[in-house]
């Protein structure tokens, strides 16, 4: 009796390792309540359309610099810029045409009033928006220091487990107030049957 028991949790055992590990579970991401300047990752073209309409933004021509900052695994599209007199960020979005439709994919907006403004201004905007960020979600998941910057970094709920949509702010001297939102679960969603590889905006997709 006690053999056969012995032999029968040996068979068990040898059979579960013949299995493979189960895959994590990827589900779409929660932006909501994320927004910053009412425009969060996965929205629509004219949702983010309307909501940078009424915070004043209007589309301006990308900087080189600007175009730089473009993601390289967004091939054929190119990134949309905005800015405002009334607020401090210029802002550069990119978008893609997933199965549900073309939405936002990243976000990243930079102080247009680093280039005027003293260290300790610029240091003292950056803090005080990385403090901000942190009473809407918390304690940082990952915070990267080096000599210079401090990078903090927060996780949507949902999407890919091992690679996480992300809320992410540098604070330095040289940053001020800025913020960089990415969907990474985006990049490996089937784009939709009608995608174009062709340059797009959000303005010209959502007219």
């Amino acid at each position: 009796m006690i053999r056969s028991a012995w032999l029968l949790s040996i068979t068990l055992t040898l059979a579960g390792c013949d299995r493979e590990p189960a895959k994590p579970q990827r589900s779409r991401p929660d932006w909501s309540g994320a927004e910053v300047e009412g425009v969060a990752p996965l929205m629509a073209p004219e949702q983010v359309e309307a909501a940078l309409r009424a915070g004043g933004y209007a589309q301006v021509r990308c900087s080189s610099k600007e175009e730089l900052l473009q993601n390289p695994l967004y091939k054929g599209e190119r990134s949309s810029c905005y800015a405002s007199v009334r607020r401090p960020f210029r802002i550069i979005l990119q978008l893609l045409d997933l199965a549900e439709g073309r939405r936002l994919v990243e976000a990243y907006f930079f102080d247009k009033r680093v280039a005027f403004l003293s260290f300790e201004e610029n240091l003292r905007n950056s803090k005080a928006f990385a403090e901000g960020l942190r009473k809407r979600f918390g304690s940082p998941a990952d915070t990267f220091a080096s000599a210079s910057v401090t990078t903090y970094y927060w996780h949507r709920p949902g999407g890919d487990p091992q690679v996480r949509d992300k809320i992410r702010t540098e604070v330095s001297s040289v940053s001020g107030a800025n913020v960089r939102m990415e969907s990474r679960w985006a990049h490996d969603e089937p784009l939709s049957s009608g995608a174009s590889t062709s340059p797009g905006n959000a303005a010209s997709r959502s007219r």
